[in-house]
């Protein structure tokens, strides 16, 4: 009996789901599959063309099960090399693989909008980090998946990071994850003009009884200071994933520490009693330096570096897959798009 276009799907997928070698040889009597399936070692899936003029959105809207069983195992897939490149593609890909997109909201860090739900990633001077996160862990609701599409790499530097929250949260101490499990994190914001970002921003609105409003549903306490708005709130620091059922590093707890900001503008922001974010222990006991230095190591132990190639769209699944950047050279332009939301 001839095998169906589906069943070798399915067969392909169990005998590729590790991932140490190159994908299966075509079955005889069948036309070839559209993409090819390769990684090279750990990290995400890469999904390339196989032949000419693949219609990226197409093949995505037919084949969901088989993109949802390659996060589920690797926490993100690279799509390399499709056609024609930019920023449509993107958006029609994303549509393909999550039709509830979402707007950036109860934001962290600057971007700027290009189109319907689509924004330049973070904008942040090239000669600095940015401290590995998972997108909107803190908040009340938080994006499912997260793609990047690199339409210009750097000359030099300016890779995302990756780091599998699995592994992340494995490679704590036992007394840190336990601690950690048991209390959560414990936010506070200085929402301040001129001081990282205003709270006009990050809740979308002008008004104060709306922020009031938006705070309230957020579960977060609030207080009205002289030049801007300070909020608190407590989350988990280790949560189920939606779909697959394990336990997941998925906070903000380093990226938020004291530590993660530049040396020189800590000191001046902390003398001065203006530090935009602080984070601690659920129950308001400190995360000392020590602790906020193992959280970057486990981030560490776990990391995957690859180069950006112009046209590249990194599709990552946000529960299982933590995300940064490297500091960079020449121009960089890096879009992104978020949806599927997971709510607390």
């Amino acid at each position: 009996m001839s095998e169906s276009r589906r069943e070798r799907r399915a067969r392909q997928l169990q005998e590729f789901s590790n991932f140490d070698q190159d994908a299966p040889d075509p079955v005889p009597g069948l036309p070839p599959d559209p993409v090819s399936l390769s990684c090279q070692g750990p990290g995400p899936a890469i999904v390339e063309p196989a032949v000419d003029d693949v219609d990226l959105a197409g093949w995505c809207a037919t084949e969901t099960e088989s993109i949802r069983s390659l996060l589920n195992t690797h926490g993100g897939i690279l799509f390399r090399g499709f056609r024609p490149p930019g920023s449509e593609l993107f958006q029609r890909f994303f549509t393909a693989v999550c039709p509830d997109s979402m707007d950036y909201q109860d934001r962290s860090s600057p971007r700027s909008v290009v189109g319907d739900r689509l924004y330049t990633s973070t904008d942040h001077p090239a000669d600095q980090t940015i401290v590995m996160h998972s997108e909107l862990s803190y908040s009340a609701s938080w994006p499912a998946l997260l793609a990047f599409y690199s339409d210009k790499a750097a000359d030099a530097g300016g890779e995302t990071p990756i780091a599998d929250t699995r592994v992340v949260l494995q490679n704590l101490s036992a007394p840190t994850r336990e601690r950690f499990m048991r209390l959560g994190v414990r936010y506070r914001r200085e929402l301040r003009t001129g001081v990282g970002l205003s709270w006009q921003e990050v809740l979308g609105t002008q008004s104060r009884d709306e922020a009031e409003l938006t705070c309230r549903e957020l579960g977060m306490r609030y207080e009205w200071i002289e030049d801007g708005l300070r909020v608190e709130w407590t989350r988990p620091a280790v949560r189920q994933h939606h779909i697959t059922g394990e336990q997941v590093w998925f906070n903000h707890a380093a990226f938020f520490h004291v530590d993660s900001v530049e040396p020189g503008l800590a000191d001046a922001l902390e003398a001065a009693e203006m530090s935009p974010f602080t984070t601690a222990f659920g129950d308001g006991s400190p995360i000392t330096g020590e602790v906020a230095t193992e959280i970057r190591s486990a981030y560490e132990r776990a990391l995957v570096v690859r180069p950006w190639v112009t046209g590249d769209i990194l599709l990552l699944d946000n529960m299982l897959m933590a995300h940064g950047r490297l500091p960079y050279q020449g121009a960089r332009r890096l879009l992104v798009m978020m949806g599927g939301p997971v709510s607390s």
